[in-house]
């Protein structure tokens, strides 16, 4: 701490403290912001500062002679490799915030324009499609790569992010492997949905007073893993606060309205604490299979619309009451937000972020500094129920009876003893695997020649399981093939051959019969071969068609073995007056 900004160790604990869980679980919040922190290149930046000298001047009165001098005073501070102060973030949103301004300032040469974001690189660059995919592969990124002729490639979402990190060195020698991990899954996240919008129309947003629907198995599609959903508490948003019901429905092949498949709910005047400021905020959003494609695909949509000024993360700080941004992405964290509420005759609804109500004042917060009666983290349609002794279970949105809970610490959530079931896997968040045993929620398996690995909500190519692009099955990158031509990952040599002779067919290149490679169709050219050929009567001696590159002929024609004859090429010995041998032979021979 004495290169660090936290004024003493209880500021240190109460960010990244060891919290321990109702089954004897230890484990610490923070953990990726934390690895920041723990990196040893970022002491050293503290310990070793670079100082950065500055005059300045001042006019003050000489005591002796009376009259008034120019002085000058010299100070020192210390300053970064880049524009931003990346340890000043006390969050992991702060830290995104800040990693996106960095690769924004850095004095490169091309410009980068995804999803609302600008990034500069002296490698990579986005033309006027903004990165989005000709052939509608929402997963990946379309860029110019001006180190291959200015070639159009495209790349997964999560491995490009990857790549524009490390392309700053300076930036990426401060970043530990945790926090590159989470920030190219976000990254890849919110292209998903981006994407998704750019190449897609079959979703339709409605923003009304029909909360009931919402929250009505009938009209969802899948399962939302919410707990409001059937029970009835809907009128809370009619009743006690003003609020909107948000929502995507998916059209039909005649393009009517059809199911639900994400929503939220909008508080159209949230306060901010000591002005006069009125914000437009979304809530937490829900969405088929806890789809976080899904829920940035109605957020876009909500701000495609004008209809709010800014929601609440998506992911990892979703639970967060103040893990609000506003519509470019920034953070809204250090604002104190509060709303009218006034709690009469109506049920009450489980509240993500304005949990602390005050029944006085009728106003509910999004954070607990102020005084407040009740906590609205509840899920029994009343503020009465005391939930003390419970372990709140993110993912079924309830409360689990501590001597019936399961602390997972693979998800960082509580489950109950029929979800979770005890397995081996490879598991290292780093991507480097290694041996343990732990509770794993059976949906998060992923069995891999006959090895269980851990394949989540946070498993992608970050975390060293991925899926081939040739097959669609999942293999581990560690023992995949990567394919200088096609930027791909593939989980064996036949799918990355298959991939290659693909995409040289694409690109409209042919194969030389010659020597089995590809070159460009104008490389290309036709030959007559001498060669023993297997026909109905055995091995034979003639000539063969063949094709070979004009760089391979060449190649022959200088050692004495082709020859271009009566418009024709020739792979033979060639005589001294230069005609193939074995035409020669056989014109004689006829004759």
């Amino acid at each position: 701490m004495i290169y660090y900004s936290f004024k003493n160790y209880d500021e240190f604990k109460d960010l990244f403290g060891i919290v321990e869980h109702g089954n004897g679980v230890k484990s610490r919040k923070n953990k990726i912001l934390l690895s920041l922190f723990k990196q040893r290149e970022v002491l050293h930046l503290f310990a070793n500062p670079k100082v950065q000298v500055e005059e300045s001047g001042f006019w003050a009165e000489n005591r002796k002679t009376g009259k008034e001098e120019r002085c000058t005073r010299w100070s020192s501070n210390i300053y970064y490799p880049f524009d931003v102060n990346l340890l000043s973030a006390y969050s992991i949103g702060r830290l995104r915030d800040l990693l996106y301004a960095a690769m924004s300032s850095v004095p490169f040469d091309y410009y980068l324009s995804l999803n609302g974001h600008t990034f500069k690189s002296n490698v990579f660059e986005t033309d006027d499609f903004n990165g989005v995919c000709e052939d509608g592969d929402e997963q990946a990124v379309r860029y110019v790569n001006h180190e291959r002729g200015d070639r159009v490639f495209k790349m997964k979402a999560g491995k490009f992010f990857r790549k524009l990190v490390e392309e700053n060195h300076e930036l990426d020698a401060l970043l530990s492997e945790q926090v590159k991990i989470w920030l190219c899954e976000q990254f890849a996240e919110e292209w998903k949905a981006y994407a998704a919008t750019m190449v897609r129309d079959d979703y339709e947003l409605h923003v009304d007073d029909n909360f009931a629907d919402i929250y009505d198995s009938y009209y969802l599609d899948g399962n939302f893993s919410s707990c409001m959903v059937g029970h009835c508490y809907h009128d809370f948003y009619s009743k006690a606060v003003n609020a909107k019901a948000a929502y995507l429905t998916h059209k039909d092949e005649h393009g009517n309205a059809n199911s639900i498949v994400a929503r939220c709910i909008i508080f159209p005047e949230v306060h901010v604490n000591g002005s006069d400021k009125v914000l437009r905020l979304a809530e937490r959003q829900y969405a088929t299979d806890g789809s976080d494609k899904l829920k940035r695909q109605l957020v876009m949509a909500l701000i495609e619309a004008g209809e709010i000024d800014g929601y609440k993360r998506i992911g990892a700080e979703c639970s967060d009451s103040r893990g609000f941004v506003d519509i470019h992405g920034n953070s809204l964290e250090s604002t104190d937000f509060w709303i009218d509420c006034k709690i009469n005759d109506c049920s009450v609804s489980y509240q993500d972020s304005f949990k602390y109500y005050d029944e006085d004042t009728c106003r509910a917060w999004n954070s607990n500094y102020h005084s407040y009666s009740h906590n609205l983290a509840t899920t029994d349609g009343y503020i009465e129920e005391d939930h003390e002794d419970d372990d709140w279970s993110e993912y079924n949105q309830e409360y689990i009876p501590s001597d019936e809970s399961y602390y997972v610490e693979i998800r960082d959530d509580y489950f109950w003893g029929n979800q979770v079931r005890e397995a081996h896997m490879w598991l290292d968040s780093r991507g480097c695997f290694s041996r343990c045993t732990d509770y794993c929620f059976e949906n998060d398996c992923i069995k891999i020649d006959g090895e269980y690995y851990y394949g989540g909500d946070n498993c992608n190519e970050m975390n060293g399981i991925g899926t081939c692009p040739q097959c669609g099955k999942y293999f581990l990158y560690e023992y995949g093939y990567y394919s200088e031509l096609t930027e791909e990952d593939y989980c064996c040599e036949d799918c990355m051959n298959e991939a290659e002779e693909r995409w040289h067919e694409d690109n409209g290149d042919v194969q030389a019969e010659w020597d089995g490679e590809w070159h460009d169709a104008d490389d290309v050219v036709s030959a007559k071969w001498w060669t023993n050929v297997w026909t109905a009567q055995g091995y034979v001696w003639s000539y063969c068609d063949t094709t070979i590159s004009v760089d391979d002929l060449n190649e022959l024609i200088d050692n004495g073995e082709a020859t271009y004859l009566n418009g024709v090429f020739y792979i033979d010995d060639i005589l001294c007056d230069g005609e193939p041998a074995h035409m020669c032979a056989a014109a004689l021979k006829a004759a």
